[in-house]
């Protein structure tokens, strides 16, 4: 009998307990209801540091735009930059989270033990010398004892130095002048240089500064590569706000692909550059997110320059695999993986 009255006590505890769970369940979802309030998702916030002035921010600009980050929950701040170098550099002082840069600073900054990973390349391009031809420059060769600008330590002075090497003129052969990226065209325009080896849209603003006084070169022997750069710890401490980020990036994309004339509209706004300027530059760019064995060989031979070019005399060429982050891509965009650490 005892035995009975202790069983029909547990189940009526256990009825009990249910009914409680049941109807704390149903008042968590009631509640916004009879209130009116809606329960919103928790906003993560990531840092960027961005290159502002760069035609290939684009999946960044559309982005942010488009909301692509916000739907995921994001808040981005950006913290803008005239080069991707200075972008990194706030990302190693740890005032960003992310920092959008070219292949040649992470290589400079791998040289010296960098704590950052490499998410994915988001575009590429190809660089290119502005020049005044008041300077006597009409052709390639023609640089020989001038003054040439661009960011010490940047793609671009990897960009001069295969410039240079394919119209055999030597490195001493010029005046290098290492000058920060907003004050290429002011230079210019005043004389203080004879040209800058840069992208868009500042060859842009160039070409408008000097009208028929511009004369161009493009660097084709030279393909930059745009990427990702996450901090490590952040990326350990918030996988989950890097994968969102990365996807947002996939969406712009895409949107990029299907809607070219308004992510031109977008960028043209962004960068002050006509509509119609943009859109004749627009195909030379790639707006891809992906990890390819491109990417690698390019940084492995940067490298190898900088030692020998006595930049880094004393640094060996590190394991580049060690600082590529895969994980996020890979779940992401599988296919867009082509890349290959031993």
């Amino acid at each position: 009998m005892e035995l009975d009255l202790f069983k029909r006590e547990k189940i009526r505890l256990l009825s009990f307990g249910i009914i409680v769970i049941v109807l704390l369940v149903i008042l968590v979802f009631m509640v916004p209801v009879f209130t009116g309030k809606v329960i919103e998702p928790k906003i993560q916030r990531i840092i960027l540091a961005e290159n502002v002035v760069a035609v290939v921010s684009a999946p960044l600009y559309v982005a942010e735009e488009k909301g692509f980050w916000a739907e995921e929950g994001l808040s981005v701040e950006v913290m803008p930059f005239t080069s991707g170098k200075l972008s990194l550099d706030a990302l190693l002082g740890e005032k960003a989270d992310i920092a959008s840069v070219a292949e040649t600073p992470i290589m400079f900054a791998s040289l010296k033990g960098g704590k950052f990973l490499i998410a994915g390349t988001i575009s590429k391009e190809f660089y290119t010398i502005a020049a005044r031809r008041d300077s006597e420059i009409r052709l390639a060769s023609d640089i020989r004892n001038k003054k040439i600008a661009t960011v010490k330590g940047s793609a671009g002075e990897y960009a001069l130095s295969t410039f240079l090497n394919a119209n055999n003129v030597g490195i001493f052969e010029i005046e290098f002048i290492p000058l920060d990226a907003q004050y290429f065209v002011p230079a210019l325009s005043n004389k203080d240089i004879d040209g800058f080896v840069w992208v868009d849209p500042l060859i842009y603003y160039a070409r408008q500064s000097l009208g028929e006084n511009f004369i161009e070169f493009s660097v084709p022997e030279y393909t930059e590569y745009f990427n990702i750069v996450v901090r490590k710890d952040f990326l350990d401490k918030n996988p989950e706000a890097v994968r969102k980020f990365v996807k947002g990036l996939i969406q712009s994309e895409d949107f990029i692909k299907n809607n070219r004339n308004e992510a031109i509209s977008i960028v043209s706004k962004k960068l002050a550059i006509r509509e119609d300027d943009l859109d004749k530059i627009w195909d030379s760019l790639v707006f891809e997110i992906r990890l390819e064995q491109g990417f690698l060989k390019q940084i492995e031979d940067e490298a190898k320059w900088a030692i020998e070019s006595g930049y880094a005399k004393d640094a060996e060429i590190p394991n580049f695999c060690e600082i590529i982050h895969t994980d996020t891509l890979r779940e992401l965009k599988p296919e867009s993986i082509a890349i290959t650490c031993s």
